[in-house]
């Protein structure tokens, strides 16, 4: 098993079919996203059937990481994930910051 930190790949899926996928460090930072139109392409996309994004991985954990596929995973077992829901309620943190600012 990896002592390497997690890099989550997660995805919401569009009106259009289409798929938005996301990369989330452990302290809930927004690393990557991009949009794909199936997941298969979306594994490739965000570099975990590929090569893609690996210098945007490195540069925020130089040390090495873990990438985390959760394109299929159900809300259950994401709640499962003690380090992905401190992560993601993290990233819903800074984002709320973002936002109140905008309005400011």
């Amino acid at each position: 098993m990896s002592t390497n930190p997690k890099i989550f790949i997660i995805a919401s899926d569009t009106s259009g079919g289409d798929f938005i996928g996301f990369a989330m460090a452990e302290d809930g930072t927004g690393l990557v996203s991009c949009l794909s139109s199936s997941k298969i392409w979306l594994r490739f996309d965000m570099g975990l059937t590929s090569n893609r994004h690996t210098d945007d991985y490195k540069a925020y954990y130089p040390q090495g990481y873990q990438l985390v596929d959760y394109l299929d995973a159900t809300d259950e077992e994401l709640k499962a994930d003690a380090l992905f829901v401190n992560a993601h309620e993290k990233n819903n943190e800074e984002e709320q910051f973002h936002a109140d600012q905008r309005h400011m």
